[in-house]
Order: C-alpha cells, then structure tokens, then sequence
C-alpha cells in the first residue's frame, strides 16, 4: 500500500493531513463518508499512466498446473484450469464489501457498467506435449479501468477538515466478455523438464548408468566403465577413454601435461577441464542450457555423450557426442 498523504479538499488552516491508509480506513469503517472520483470516476489508467488504456486484455497468467509428458512420444493432454481474478487499484487497497460498494456506486451510476469484483472462470484445454516437456495453460483476463480519488466527508472536522482527498488511484476490475470489443484470451505454453523433475514426476522415465549430473565434479582417478570403453579422468589433467579389449586409448581431451586438472559436468550443460589453478583448458562448448541443464553418460555402445534434461538414448537430445561408438568394437 502507497503511504502518502491525503489533501484536504477545502482549507482554511494547516493541520497535520491524514495518510491514504488512514483515509481508506475510515472509509471501510464507515466514519467517513466516501465516493470515488466524486461518484463519476473517469474510464481508463490514472494521469500519471494511459487514461485511453479503458478496457484491456491483463498480462497472461498461469492457470493450471504443469502437465508432464513422461512417454517417449507427444502425447495429447486434457489440461484443466481456473483462473479467478479479483479487483485491485495502484494503492493496493483490501477491496472489502464497504469499499468495493463505493466504486460499484460510481461506476454503474455514470457508465451503466456491471461492476465485478470478483470473476471466476474454468475449462479444459487439449495440447499436444513434446516428450519430457511440462505444459499449461495461461490466460489474460479482459479488464477494465476506472480513476479517481476517494474523498471523504465527515459530520465534525478530523484533522482539521471536513473533507479529505486522496491523490489518484486507479481501480481495475474484470470486464464482462466482448466489453468494447475484447476477450480474454486462453493459451498454452511450455518447457522442457529438468532432470531433478524428471526423478521426480516421471518414475518409469530410463537414466542409463553412470549417468553424470549437473554441478558434478570429476576430480584425479575417477573413472567409469561401461561395456566397451572405460572413461578416466587421470592425473596428468587429461580425460582419456580406453576400448576394455586391448586398452587402447580411443579418444582423449588432450589436456594432458596439468597435473591436478579436474573436470566439471557444469549445471548450463557445458562440460568443462579446468586446470589446479581454475582455469579452462577445454569444454563441449554445450553452455547455454542453465534453466533445464544438461547431463552426461558414458554409453555402453562406446559414445560419451552430453544430453539435454529430457534427451537420453533412443529419445534424441544430444548436445555433444565423443563419436567413438565405432572405434570402441
């Protein structure tokens, strides 16, 4: 709520005002008696803002939760939502029954507009959902604008005056559909799911092993084996990968000749070498990818892949690959 101070509508000596708080209050308590915009409030934003923005569709808002396609492939889901929206002003004003009467008064007298405080609405919206994607549904509820200040008489001077005034606010409410040609509008969006979501709202969804998460760090000697290949972080800084049946060295970082060099699976997806002193000596170049991340896996068909949150094997997704399933026979 805005704390400023509220003007006396007429004067004749200088007292100390009352607040907007304090105005309001009497308002709802009814010790004063108050209209808004004097009973004829004007249509649209306040003067500091658009006084030709009347009816307007509101900024698009969430309303149902998020859906997850947890198969391998789109799947069509039956999305239901509910959207209620309530009436505000800029002074952040609690709209109880007494103040939401004043506007109602001012606004049906001079527009003969049906005045809401309050409109609910719900349905069900059908999407096609890419795999390992939240979906939803949004929504921008059509509204109108009303501005004014609230004034308030009192039988005995408060304050010194009989009449206070609050600067202007600007009250919104939601319109009735096709008011001056508009309606709400319902949508959908969605994203790609991490994998921490993927653990946890997809159980039946297949993470190979050794499967290397964002933020892990692969510090001298660590190393994985899978069927074909064995993936060595080693201690002269290089990551090397050797084929199990002759111990040959497939592929490598070359990053060799810094001892104490360690690897990073970073949470924006790139995979990164760093030497002791932190500095980069070589990446997968895959950053990018902070608000899902991106993960790692030595495959069992002899590929060291990085993938997307919701990619893997057999789903796609691949960031960055070794290519060394061949070399790995």
């Amino acid at each position: 709520m805005v704390a400023m101070t509220a003007t006396p509508s007429e004067a004749h000596h200088v007292y100390p005002g009352p607040t907007t708080q304090q105005i309001m209050a009497d308002c709802t308590s009814g010790l004063g008696k108050c209209t808004f915009g004097d009973g004829s409030p004007v249509m649209g934003e306040s003067p500091g803002g658009d006084l030709t923005r009347k009816t307007y569709i509101d900024n698009w808002r969430r309303v149902s939760n998020l859906s997850p396609n947890c198969m391998s492939a789109p799947q069509r889901k039956s999305i239901s939502w509910s959207q209620t929206t309530g009436t505000s002003d800029t002074f952040g004003i609690s709209f109880k029954v007494e103040v939401g009467a004043i506007v109602k008064t001012g606004v049906e007298t001079k527009y003969e507009h049906s005045w809401m405080e309050q409109k609910t609405v719900s349905d069900t919206y059908h999407v096609d959902v890419k795999p390992g994607t939240y979906a939803w549904i949004k929504r921008g509820q059509v509204m109108q604008a009303y501005t004014g200040k609230w004034r308030t008489h009192y039988d005995d001077p408060k304050w010194g005056h009989y009449y206070w005034a609050t600067s202007y606010d600007t009250v919104r409410q939601p319109a009735r559909e096709g008011q001056d040609g508009l309606y709400s509008e319902v949508g959908w969006d969605e994203r790609p799911m991490t994998r921490e979501e993927i653990l946890r709202d997809c159980p039946n969804w297949y993470f190979p092993p050794g499967v290397i998460d964002g933020g892990t760090t692969l510090k001298a000697g660590w190393q994985y084996q899978a069927n074909l290949t064995r993936l060595v972080m080693q201690s002269d800084g290089n990551l090397v990968m050797y084929r199990l049946r002759d111990n040959k060295a497939i592929w490598a970082s070359r990053t060799h000749g810094n001892p104490g060099a360690y690897a990073v699976m970073q949470k924006d997806g790139n995979f990164v070498i760093y030497d002791a002193s932190n500095r980069f000596l070589w990446h997968t170049n895959t950053y990018g990818h902070e608000s899902t991340g991106a993960w790692a896996v030595m495959q069992n068909d002899g590929n060291f892949v990085i993938y997307k949150s919701n990619g893997g094997p057999g789903r796609g997704g691949a960031l960055w690959a070794s290519n060394t399933t061949a070399a790995a026979q």
